[in-house]
């Protein structure tokens, strides 16, 4: 596997990340202080967004990739215009802090996760958004969430490793794919049969997500792991806890 080092301009360690979809070029993370807009081969962010007072927590796109959307330590998500980084909209009172979120790929609705263990499902319009459903079965706070390719289903994850896929129109949990207390962050690979996820131990694990056992295993980093996306290619992008840059990693696996 090869590495490719990215210099961030995070203040602090990089918590959140993703990339635009159908790209391999375009992608945003998210420090505590603020969120960013990259392109693969230039050097400085495209668009930076800092809110006073405000801490983020995790950061993804819409489908369209016009809008990056962010979670809150305060309770509230965010969004916000992609090239122009103006505020679009603010969702507030989700609960406590909102430690995770998810947009579907072929609608406007997203899944958030927050600090006491809730997932919510939200349906956004144009000049609203309102509170679909909202589920529970983790007692702790959701690290990872992410939405198959078909908008059916959802995988969570939550701080101590446990990893649970829930049906998104019946608003139900299915199953419980793994626990180990070394999983943190996960994501889906191309046409969700298969995820990876990584955490404390510094690992990036494959796993069926069918099946839910162990493909392969592979060292990224000396240092936990906060997040991880991959793309519709064969690059896998992690973002490093302890440091303030991200590599990007190419995978034949």
């Amino acid at each position: 596997m090869d590495a490719e080092i990215v210099r961030s301009r995070h203040f602090n360690s990089v918590r959140g990340i993703q990339f635009a979809q159908s790209t391999s070029v375009i992608f945003t993370t998210c420090g505590y202080d603020d969120v960013r807009l990259w392109h693969h081969r230039c050097d400085n962010d495209l668009v930076k967004i800092q809110i006073p007072n405000v801490t983020f927590l995790c950061v993804c796109f819409n489908p369209s990739r016009t809008v990056m959307i962010s979670g809150w330590s305060d309770g509230k998500i965010g969004s916000f215009g992609s090239e122009s980084g103006i505020i679009y909209h603010v969702i507030g009172d989700v609960y406590k802090k909102v430690s995770s979120v998810s947009t579907f790929l072929n609608s406007s609705a997203i899944v958030s996760g927050v600090s006491e263990g809730q997932l919510c499902l939200w349906k956004l319009n144009r000049d609203s958004q309102q509170l679909a459903a909202t589920m529970k079965v983790h007692n702790m706070p959701v690290t990872a969430l992410r939405v198959t390719h078909d908008d059916l289903e959802c995988m969570s994850s939550r701080s101590e490793g446990q990893m649970l896929t829930w049906s998104l129109t019946h608003n139900i949990r299915l199953k419980q794919l793994i626990k180990t207390t070394n999983i943190q962050v996960i994501d889906y690979l191309p046409y969700s049969s298969q995820f990876i996820a990584c955490g404390s131990d510094r690992f990036a694990i494959f796993f069926d997500a069918f099946r839910g056992n162990q493909l392969c295993k592979i060292e990224l980093s000396d240092r936990e792991l906060f997040d991880i996306a991959a793309t519709t290619s064969r690059i896998k992008f992690v973002p490093v806890a302890a440091e303030q840059y991200a590599k990007f990693l190419y995978s034949k696996f």
